[in-house]
């Protein structure tokens, strides 16, 4: 997880944009070595799209999903870029990217993390 964030992280800062899968971010690199911190391409349980990143669960969850969505402030297009997990509780003030495909039911996510 964190290497699939931090390769979105990486790939907003050299281009400008958000990704749209894990072949962007190794074609916006080449020559250089990202299999380092990228999630294998063949990874059945990562997925790299739109910019959010989306895990699929093990036991005892198997085959739901959680969506990881990054998102900047409206009012600060240069600050930090902070992720969401599902969708979020107060998503007034963000800029989100990708699409929430979350099947995990959502009481069994923190809301500290949404």
């Amino acid at each position: 997880v964190t290497a699939a964030r931090m390769a979105v992280q990486l790939h907003l800062a050299r281009t400008g944009a958000w990704p749209e899968d894990l072949l962007t971010i190794m074609e916006a690199v080449p020559g250089q070595d990202t299999v380092a911190y990228l999630p294998a391409p063949d990874d059945p349980d990562v997925a790299i799209a739109g910019g959010a990143v989306h895990l699929t669960l093990k036991a005892p969850f198997s085959g739901k999903l959680l969506s990881l969505r990054p998102a900047i402030s409206t009012e600060d297009a240069l600050g930090p870029i902070v992720w969401f997990y599902a969708a979020p509780l107060h998503p007034v003030g963000w800029s989100m990217a990708g699409e929430d495909k979350t099947s995990l039911p959502l009481w069994l996510i923190p809301n500290h993390l949404r």
